[in-house]
């Protein structure tokens, strides 16, 4: 049913945009230095075109009668690549892109944590090492995080958790303003912070950048689902090009305000890199924890699609068909009669089991799928090389690989467009073998 109006779609893709992760980029783009600032234009030209193609191919894919019901990015990658390998692409990198979200949520709430800790002279924990480093994300409160975190990803129902996302978005967007409030104020008092980091590095750099700036964009798979409910759906081209333009502007200042006011950033949270340079500050300290109690209230938010993934794949859930019945309800009658044995060989039908027990096998589940996420980031205390890990390896396929190679199979494109989604996607794969192998290089210096 479609019931949303454009200023309501608009509000959705702005809120869905900003996250935890557009709080790393002055870290990612002091590792590659300000002169590498027009990559980043260069990367939201990308994804923005990306998007605008997703929305494009799903509209030109219901004017079909036979792929009428297409409604979401596993849908279109079902119908350009085939049922079971065009779903199971999507369904992967979604997995692994939120369950990498879920991973930098608990290093970001250790990282901040810990450093508010130290700043009220709680040691124990270490914000940074003794000479002042980048704050780190101390592994003993990543457990500490681990049975909160744990209780709220048992939540099974979205309508549950649409209040922990209200508050989540409130709490990150007032702490966005309050990093341009501190930015700001530092360079109208002492001005631009001298020496900057103009000219860090390619290598590792510019790939760290790749990731991190991939990783911000956390909003791609709400585009077609935005699509469907919107009242005009010719109108989501607009609803794009508006978030997009207003989601660049906040990231290319996030990106260089902080690092134009104090230098180089060290650490991957700019909360808790302030806290460090600005001890005691009660601005901070705000920001700090409405960024930890954000961090918080969203786990089970993006836990979510990760999980239901998971669940429908093992027939765990009760609402959704156990994988082979839901591919061939939405492969439609044509594949479903192909792919079905004959009536008088079909095998008789086990009942499901047991209620509790499927209850069990699901809380036992999430349970370690929580845990595997809290281990990954108890081992790489560094929270910039966490997202610049989960983005550089999962986030391209989802933003700007799938798109353009899925636009090739189900547009009419020119020769010259097929050009440029082949040279998108090239580029993407490249840039993310790249920024994966700098930051487990990172990552291996580090703890060597």
């Amino acid at each position: 049913m479609r019931n949303l109006t454009f200023f309501e779609a608009l509000l959705h893709m702005f809120k869905g945009s900003i996250g935890p992760g557009v709080l790393s980029l002055p870290y990612a783009l002091s590792q590659s230095g300000i002169c590498f600032l027009p990559v980043v234009l260069c990367l939201q030209a990308a994804c923005a075109y990306c998007m605008l193609l997703m929305v494009e191919m799903k509209q030109d894919l219901e004017s079909r009668p036979a792929t009428a019901h297409v409604s979401s990015y596993g849908d279109v990658a079902a119908v350009a690549l085939g049922g079971g390998l065009g779903r199971g692409v999507v369904d992967l990198f979604v997995v692994l892109q939120q369950l990498g979200i879920c991973t930098v949520y608990f290093s970001f709430f250790a990282t901040n944590v810990a450093t508010l800790l130290a700043d009220f002279g709680v040691g124990a924990f270490g914000g940074g090492d003794d000479a002042g480093g980048p704050a780190q994300a101390p592994p003993l409160l990543v457990l500490v995080a681990l049975p909160a975190l744990a209780l709220l990803a048992q939540i099974r129902r979205w309508k549950t958790l649409a209040p922990f996302s209200l508050v989540a978005n409130v709490l990150i967007i007032a702490g966005v303003g309050i990093v341009f409030g501190i930015v700001l104020e530092q360079l109208f008092r002492a001005g631009a912070h001298s020496p900057l980091p103009l000219v860090e590095s390619a290598w590792p750099g510019l790939p760290v950048l790749f990731g991190q700036v991939l990783y911000a964009y956390e909003c791609v798979c709400q585009v077609l689902p935005l699509e469907s409910e919107l009242v005009d759906s010719s109108r989501m081209y607009s609803v794009l090009n508006v978030s997009n333009v207003a989601y660049g502007i906040v990231m290319l200042a996030m990106a260089a305000l902080p690092v134009l006011a104090f230098g180089a950033i060290e650490g991957g949270s700019v909360g808790a890199e302030l806290q460090q340079l600005l001890p005691r500050s009660a601005a901070v300290i705000i920001l700090n924890i409405a960024i930890t109690l954000s961090v918080v209230l969203t786990f089970p938010v993006q836990f979510y699609p990760a999980i239901e993934v998971i669940e429908t794949r093992l027939g765990l859930r009760d609402d959704a068909p156990p994988l082979r019945a839901s591919l061939l309800q939405a492969q439609g009658p044509s594949c479903a009669s192909a792919l079905e044995p004959p009536a008088a060989t079909e095998a008789p039908k086990l009942p499901p089991p047991p209620g509790r027990a499927v209850a069990a096998k699901r809380a036992l589940l999430r349970l370690a799928a929580v845990g595997a996420t809290a281990a990954l980031a108890a081992s790489v205390p560094h929270l910039g090389l966490v997202i610049s890990l989960c983005g550089s390896f999962n986030a391209p396929m989802l933003a700007v690989i799938l798109p353009p190679l899925l636009a090739n199979r189900t547009l009419e494109c020119g020769r010259g467009r097929r050009a440029l989604h082949l040279t998108i996607a090239a580029a993407g794969a490249v840039g993310s073998a790249a920024g994966t192998a700098a930051s487990i290089v990172r990552i291996a210096e580090m703890m060597a």
